[in-house]
């Protein structure tokens, strides 16, 4: 049986690129960007919001709109996304990186202390499945020291911290959109929290870029948001049926899971599975894929970091066999009651 991973187009989004192609003949209007920016403005209770093609416009337009120019220091985590150190960089700024390991990729307000300086203009807080810093903490530490903050997450909408959505609590945040389940990029939005900040650029200006999320995305990104809360359930049942299941090997000190299980601290879009020691994380690899388990994977000397799908539109069954597969590469010969049910319902259909 082939997982069902695979990115797929729903019928809404073939009615909207329908229109696009075929009755707007090539003269774009505000058709489907336009009602985007309705739902994201309710959802940042009314702050101003642009959004972009693609991520690296986006983060460019921000440190721009800090006044970071050449040799000021931006501190990032040496995790960070590479767009980001080419958007930095290509402002003639430094990216100062905090070493931060894969199982514990947040900031610690201590280690910010230490790498501030006078040259610092800005601190760039990225998400990672969930793993949040203390924002508390960190907002007092930046106004303290007159320092930017900007919030980054590629896949987080949907998620809060302290009941507010994430992205809304630094100057100025980027929302990513690679949680729904897209054939293509769908850009990002940038989320003004603070108004005294200037826009750095005009509106004409944008449009004469062309690095405004086009027409043709927006069409496919609006039925997503309209479904964001929707996802963010299905994730989080996804995200506790894979806990359910590994959490028994965790326990036994076989790997870490990233991330946390309580609502309001996790987007529930992905799954990440740490190992100290790097080989056993790489073998479960080749393993999975072997098995047509697609994973990514992220390794150095001394961990290794690796995800699990977590598409919508995984089934039980097939998050069953994942578990299941992983399971067996451990040798665990000890499986509950439940495993041992959901392997007999479903036996028949994992070809193992």
């Amino acid at each position: 049986m082939q997982l069902s991973t695979q990115t797929s187009i729903s019928r809404e989004e073939l009615i909207n690129l329908h229109d696009i192609f075929y009755k707007q003949g090539g003269n774009f209007s505000k058709k489907y960007s336009e009602p985007c920016l309705d739902i994201l403005t309710e959802i940042y209770q009314g702050r101003k919001i642009q959004l972009f093609d693609h991520e690296f416009s986006a983060i460019v337009f921000a440190l721009k709109s800090f006044g970071v120019t050449a040799m000021d220091e931006v501190i990032v985590s040496s995790h960070i996304n590479a767009t980001f150190l080419l958007a930095i960089t290509t402002l003639g700024a430094i990216p100062k990186p905090i070493i931060t390991s894969y199982s514990s990729p947040k900031f610690q307000t201590t280690q910010l202390q230490k790498f501030i300086s006078p040259k610092t203009k800005a601190i760039v807080l990225d998400y990672i499945h969930g793993v949040m810093p203390e924002l508390d903490e960190i907002i007092y530490l930046t106004a303290q020291k007159g320092i930017f903050l900007l919030e980054y997450a590629s896949d987080g909408l949907g998620a809060s911290y302290k009941y507010n959505p994430i992205c809304s609590f630094g100057h100025i945040g980027i929302i990513g959109f690679n949680n729904f389940n897209s054939p293509i990029n769908l850009g990002c939005a940038l989320i003004r929290n603070d108004s005294s900040i200037p826009w750095a650029f005009s509106e004409d200006n944008l449009k004469k870029c062309e690095i405004e999320l086009s027409e043709l995305k927006s069409a496919i990104l609006l039925p997503h948001l309209r479904e964001t809360d929707t996802l963010k359930e299905t994730r989080k049942d996804i995200w506790m049926i894979y806990l359910q299941f590994l959490q028994i090997l965790e326990d036994e000190n076989r790997f870490k899971i990233l991330g946390s299980s309580e609502m309001d601290s996790h987007n529930f879009s992905g799954l990440s599975l740490i190992f100290e020691e790097p080989t056993i994380g790489n073998e479960l690899h080749t393993y999975l894929s072997e098995n047509q388990v697609e994973t990514n994977i992220q390794s150095n000397n001394s961990e290794c970091f690796l995800d699990l799908p977590f598409h919508p539109n995984l089934t039980e069954e097939e998050i069953l066999r994942i578990t299941l597969y992983v399971n067996e590469f451990f040798g665990h010969n000890d499986p509950t009651d439940s495993i041992l049910e959901l392997r007999r319902n479903f036996l028949e259909d994992f070809d193992l």
